[in-house]
Order: C-alpha cells, then structure tokens, then sequence
C-alpha cells in the first residue's frame, strides 16, 4: 500500500511538472481559454494537467467534469 501511495505522489508531481514547462501564460484567464479550446478540440491527454491546476486552484463543478473526461 505504501509503495502504491509512492507511486500516485511521484506521478502527480510528474504531471504538475510537465504542465507548467508545457506553456508559459500571462494569466490565468490566458491558461483557463487555452485548456477549454483543447477540450473542445478533444485533445484531452494535453488539457488534463491544466485541468488538474484548476482542481487545485479552484472546487468548480465545471471543472471537475472536465478533468474527469481528461483521465
């Protein structure tokens, strides 16, 4: 169990990573437009770290479904 928990922690830290070297953005209305056109475009795999930020940032509905549909 505790190997597991290593694992998921190292995973997320890796994604966190990965989606802040992806784009630098002026602002987070720059990064939310962005991470909706590629959810539109149905490039989920590219908008799932942005959409994971917003969960840490945010607890909106919207953006909890969208993640979901991400992974």
């Amino acid at each position: 169990m505790r190997l597991i928990k290593s694992y998921f922690f190292i995973f997320f830290i890796t994604l966190s990573f990965l989606g802040s070297s992806q784009e630098s953005f002026k602002n987070e209305a720059e990064k939310i437009k962005y991470s909706n056109k590629l959810f539109e475009e149905q490039k989920f795999i590219e908008a799932e770290p942005l959409m994971l930020s917003f969960l840490s940032n945010k607890n909106n509905a919207e953006y909890n479904f969208k993640y979901g549909v991400c992974v």
